[in-house]
C-alpha cells in the first residue's frame, strides 16, 4: 500500500513523540511506501539519516516549518507547542490536499501528535484515515493540586478547560467523524472520545510505543537482577512534570528512610518541576547520596542506568504510553506505577505493581509497602522483573506494531472496497 502519515513529531534521534514518529514511519516502511508531512525542524537530521537508509527507495518526506526557539520554561513551552501545533496543522492540511491530487494513496495515518486535541490535517481527504494512536482524553485528579507547584497546578487547571474547549472544536468533529478507525492508547481516552460522539465500533486500542530489535538487545539483562544487600536501585525519568507524581515518590522514600530500607532513587531527566522538588527534597530531609533529582544521562548512561537499577517508579497521574518505562521494563525493572492510563493497560501484578489513585498520602504509603515487600523478597523481585521483561518483548515489539498496524490497514481497505 501507499500510506500518507502526519507525523509533526519525527526525529531520528530523539525521545518521546520525536521517537515515536520516527519508530512509527520506519516500521510502517518495512511493509509499505510512505510519504511523511513533517515538522521543518526536523528536516538537516532526517535527510543525514536517509542518505544511508536501507528503506529510503520507501520513504518520502514534505517538510512544514522551520524550527522554533522554545522558551526556557517547559510548561511556557509546552503551551508555545501548543499554538504552534495549530499552526501546522492549518498548513499540513493543504499539503495533504495537494499531495492527494499528485498521488494515489491507499490509507492516510494521522501518528503525531499522539493527541486527539487538534484532529488531523489527514480529514476529509477521500482516502481511509487511520487516527492514532492517540491519547489526551486521561484527566489529572484535580484533588492532587495541592502537591504541584503552583505553576504546575495552573498548567493543569489550563488543560482541562483547553480539553473543554477542545472538545467543541470542529476538527476534532472531523477528525472523529471522517476518521475509519481512531486508535487509542488508553481506555480514558476511548471513553471520552465516546463523549464526544465517536462510534464505539471505530475505536480500537492500541499502544504507540514499542522498541525495536536493536533496542531490545542493549536493554536485555542476561543474569535475574537481585538487590545487594546494602542497596536497593530505584530509578524514574522523563520530563519532569507535575503530574508524573514525582512528590508522592519523594514522600514514599521519605518513610522507606524511617524504615531503614537502603535505598538510591535517581530521576534522569530535567523539567519544569525540579526546583520545586528539590525543595521537597531538603523538607523531607532526604539525603542528597540517597536522592539524586534532575541527573542528565547520555545514551549510553541511560541505558546502564536502567540495566542496573531494579525498581521503575512513577505513579503518574496521568499518563498516556510511556516510552521511559517501557525502556526500563524491557531491562527487567519492576515497575511500580499509577492505575491509570496507557501504562495501566501494560502492567499487570504479574510483572508489576499498580498504585491506586487515591490520596497522596495514601499512595506514598502503598508504595513504601510494595517496595518493602519486594526488597524483603529477592526472589520475588526477580521473578517479576523478568515477568516485566517478557511483557515487553511480548507485547512492546516493532513486530508486533506492524502485525496489528498492518492488520488496521487491510481491515479499513476492505471495507472502503465494500462501500
Amino acid at each position: 500500500m501507499r500510506i500518507l502519515i502526519a507525523a509533526i513529531a519525527c526525529h531520528p534521534r530523539s525521545g518521546s513523540e520525536g521517537y515515536v514518529g520516527w519508530s512509527s514511519v520506519n516500521a510502517i516502511a518495512l511493509d509499505h511506501d510512505v510519504h511523511v508531512i513533517t515538522s521543518g525542524a526536523g528536516r538537516v537530521d532526517i535527510e543525514k539519516e536517509m542518505a544511508g537508509h536501507p528503506l529510503r527507495e520507501r520513504m518520502m518526506f514534505t517538510y512544514i516549518g522551520e524550527p522554533i526557539r522554545w522558551h526556557e520554561n517547559r510548561l511556557i513551552a509546552r503551551i508555545q507547542s501548543w499554538l504552534a501545533y495549530r499552526r501546522w496543522v492549518d498548513e499540513a492540511a493543504s499539503t495533504a490536499m495537494r499531495l492527494c491530487e499528485i498521488e494515489k494513496f491507499d490509507v492516510a495515518h494521522h501518528v503525531t501528535y499522539a493527541t486527539w486535541r487538534m484532529g488531523t490535517p489527514l480529514a476529509g481527504l477521500g482516502i481511509p484515515l487511520v487516527f492514532g494512536p492517540v491519547g489526551g482524553g486521561e484527566q489529572f485528579p484535580l484533588r492532587f493540586l495541592t502537591m504541584l507547584s503552583p505553576l504546575s497546578a495552573g498548567f493543569e487547571i489550563v488543560r482541562v478547560i483547553s480539553g473543554w474547549v477542545a472538545g467543541k472544536s470542529g476538527l476534532v468533529g472531523k477528525a472523529i467523524k471522517k476518521a475509519a478507525l481512531i486508535l487509542v492508547n488508553n481506555r480514558e481516552t476511548k471513553e471520552f472520545l465516546l463523549g464526544l460522539g465517536a462510534k464505539k465500533e471505530k475505536i480500537k486500542l492500541m499502544s504507540q510505543s514499542f522498541l525495536s530489535a536493536d533496542k531490545m538487545s542493549i536493554l536485555r539483562c542476561e543474569k535475574p537482577k537481585s538487590p545487594s544487600k546494602d542497596k536497593l536501585k530505584i530509578f524514574a525519568g522523563g520530563n519532569l512534570e507535575g503530574r508524573k507524581g514525582v512528590a508522592i515518590v519523594l514522600e514514599a522514600l521519605a518513610i522507606l528512610l524511617k524504615w531503614d530500607i537502603p535505598f538510591e532513587f535517581t530521576y534522569g531527566g530535567n523539567g519544569p518541576e525540579l526546583r520545586y522538588l528539590e525543595r521537597l527534597v531538603a523538607r523531607l530531609h532526604l539525603p542528597a547520596q540517597r536522592v539524586k533529582m534532575g541527573v542528565t544521562l547520555l545514551a549510553g548512561e541511560y541505558f546502564q542506568a536502567l540495566k542496573e537499577a531494579h525498581i521503575y517508579l512513577l505513579p503518574s497521574l496521568r499518563e498516556g504510553a510511556p516510552v521511559t518505562m517501557i525502556e526500563a521494563m524491557a531491562a527487567a525493572c519492576v515497575p511500580i506505577i499509577g492505575q491509570c492510563g496507557g501504562a495501566a493497560m501494560l502492567v499487570t501484578q504479574d510483572c508489576g505493581r499498580l498504585i491506586s489513585i487515591t490520596t497522596p498520602k495514601q499512595m506514598a504509603l502503598d508504595i513504601a509497602v510494595e517496595i518493602k515487600a519486594l526488597w524483603s523478597s529477592p526472589g520475588l523481585l526477580e521473578r517479576l522483573g523478568k515477568a516485566a521483561a517478557e511483557r515487553v518483548a511480548e507485547r512492546c515489539s516493532q513486530s508486533f506494531y506492524r502485525e496489528q498496524i498492518n492488520d488496521h490497514y487491510e481491515s479499513i481497505a476492505r471495507n472502503d472496497a465494500k462501500g
